[in-house]
């Protein structure tokens, strides 16, 4: 992760809501670098959806999960265009999957 900190950006990153239903409002910043996911073991585990999902690089302590929204391309404000599907940390750094969301897929922060 050290040497690639002249990649790292700040990314937000939201809870699901309780019901299912889109994200909380609450975010908090994290630093990040994103990079395409590749390789054999990605291909066998996502397929062609491979080309929507990125590695997301970040240091311990990030408290990343399954099913949190991280918005990338859009303002912390915003409903995530991305979302986190796999999760695995080590004493250096963590790694998560995240998968593009459709604006049609996106909840507005507000609906309930």
């Amino acid at each position: 992760m050290n040497r690639m900190t002249s990649h790292l950006r700040q990314v937000a990153v939201k809870q699901p809501r309780e019901n299912g239903e889109g994200y909380r409002e609450e975010y908090r910043m994290i630093g990040a670098v994103i990079r395409p996911l590749s390789g054999t073991l990605a291909a066998r585990m996502y397929g062609e959806p491979l080309q929507e999902t990125r590695l997301l690089l970040t240091w311990p302590g990030g408290d990343l999960a399954v099913g949190m929204g991280v918005c990338v391309d859009v303002g912390p404000q915003d409903a995530p265009d991305w979302r986190v599907v796999y999760v695995a940390c080590w004493p250096r750094h963590c790694q998560a999957h995240i998968r593009y969301l459709p604006p049609w897929e996106r909840r507005a922060r507000h609906e309930d």
